[in-house]
């Protein structure tokens, strides 16, 4: 059986909701889709992976604060990231940005 949860039901002028956020949990693992709010939840869910949907900043500002919480919580696996063809480069620039690859989080 596959859960899922809204952790923000948002569009990109966020309100009380959060920006658009959903954590699906199944029986082969955790995943969240994109990272905007509720990263705590997936924190406590153990998340496996992250698929970005697009770069639009409202679906992917919270990833360097999920790496990073994963990371304080003692959690040294990886972290699959997930994006569509071309996004790689943005992603990896933009972990850059908070030092993400340098401290070992992901």
């Amino acid at each position: 059986m596959l859960n899922f949860m809204f952790l923000g039901t948002n569009g990109s002028m966020q309100g009380d909701e959060g920006n658009t956020s959903l954590l699906f949990k199944g029986s082969r693992g955790t995943v969240l889709v994109d990272a905007s709010c509720g990263l705590g939840r997936a924190v406590a869910a153990d998340v496996d992976a992250v698929v970005l949907t697009h770069e639009h900043i409202d679906h992917v500002y919270g990833l360097p604060s999920l790496i990073h919480q994963l990371w304080l919580s003692g959690r040294r696996r990886a972290l699959d990231i997930c994006v569509p063809a071309g996004m790689e480069e943005f992603v990896h620039r933009f972990l850059e940005v908070f030092l993400c690859r340098r401290r070992k989080y992901v």
